[in-house]
């Protein structure tokens, strides 16, 4: 600070006094914590769009897969020896995923998903995956007559209004792989079964239920859009989980 005297016109610079300088804390302190949830939310609004992003090209290559096996979805799970390709891999094709080489921003994988793979789960065959499909529309059920083992599970004819029937959701937990092999059963139960309860409301203790994404998740419907909710409009007032 500047002070000047009235009579010789003499400036010196002063130091702040200690008045000054907490008012300027305060300030600062003020501006901090009203910007930095904005920065916060900004970001998570970024990261909630990626993940929208993921899942419109996961509908899209389940709806290209569809398109190729006389309308019918791929089933949960293939037993071929030691291999068992889940639909996940019956996919990856159609949205570009390999799994040598891969990396963290696949298009399996939220980035609001911080959970760590659990230790069953080896890089070389598995990747992490954020992400379950609607048990109603992918049917797990083998004597199903609607399954067939080369062809897939439930036809497109079967759901009744696809523009609200759920086809895949946010599921993030380190059980939750893609891949190949003998632990893929292990992938299917975290990502597929295990999700599907959840939603319905038997299990109360899931964060999929608060929501990943400020309060809410992203949706993919069985028509390829992709919504963002609170868990709770999935049930009331339409159950969006039936697909008649």
């Amino acid at each position: 600070m500047m002070i000047c005297k009235a009579k010789t016109g003499v400036c010196k610079k002063e130091g702040f006094t200690l008045i000054e300088l907490l008012v300027v804390i305060a300030i600062i302190s003020l501006l901090a914590s009203i910007l930095f949830p904005v920065f916060g939310k900004a970001r998570e609004k970024a990261r909630q769009t990626t993940c929208a992003n993921n899942m419109k090209q996961l509908s899209a290559g389940l709806l290209m897969y569809v398109q190729d096996y006389d309308e019918k979805f791929p089933w949960w799970l293939y037993l071929n020896n030691n291999e068992r390709p889940t639909w996940q891999m019956l996919i990856a094709p159609y949205v570009g995923f390999k799994l040598s080489g891969w990396k963290d921003n696949s298009v399996f994988l939220c980035p609001s998903d911080s959970k760590i793979m659990a230790d069953w789960v080896y890089p070389s065959n598995y990747a992490r995956n954020s992400y379950a499909v609607n048990i109603a529309v992918i049917d797990k059920s083998s004597d199903d007559a609607n399954v067939d083992s080369k062809k897939g599970g439930r036809s497109m004819a079967e759901i009744a209004d696809a523009t609200s029937t759920i086809l895949l959701i946010e599921h993030h937990h380190s059980n939750n792989c893609v891949g190949v092999g003998a632990q893929s059963g292990k992938c299917y139960n975290a990502g597929y079964s295990y999700e599907y309860t959840v939603q319905n409301g038997t299990l109360s203790n899931d964060a999929g239920k608060a929501g990943y994404h400020s309060g809410g998740n992203n949706w993919a419907f069985c028509d390829g859009h992709v919504q963002w909710m609170p868990w709770s409009h999935t049930i009331s007032p339409k159950n969006l989980w039936k697909i008649n």
